[in-house]
C-alpha cells in the first residue's frame, strides 16, 4: 500500500514516459498481489480460469495455471487430464 500511494504522486504528475512505466509498475503489482488470492475447488475450475486468461490475453498468468495444474497432478499428461 505504501508504494501505491508513492506511484500514485507519480502518475498524477506531467512526466511522460515516467508516468508510463510508473502505470505499469503499479498495475504489475497490483496484479501480482491479486494473483493470491485465487483458490479452486477442482483442477476443471482452474482450467476454465486459465482459459479466461488465455482469451483475455493474460499468457504467462495462463502458463503458470497450466503449470499449477500439472504440478499437483503430477500423472496428468496435459492438464485437461488432471481431472480424468
Amino acid at each position: 500500500m505504501k508504494r501505491q500511494g508513492c506511484a500514485g504522486g507519480f502518475a498524477s504528475s506531467d512526466a511522460g514516459d515516467l508516468v508510463d512505466r510508473a502505470r505499469v509498475h503499479l498495475t504489475a503489482c497490483e496484479r501480482q498481489m491479486k494473483k493470491d488470492a485465487v483458490s479452486f475447488h477442482s483442477p476443471e475450475e482452474q482450467y476454465d480460469y486459465a482459459i479466461s486468461l488465455l482469451n483475455t490475453g493474460f499468457y504467462e498468468d495462463a502458463r503458470e495455471q497450466f503449470e499449477a495444474i500439472l504440478k499437483k497432478h503430477p500423472t496428468a499428461t496435459t492438464p485437461t487430464t488432471a481431472w480424468l
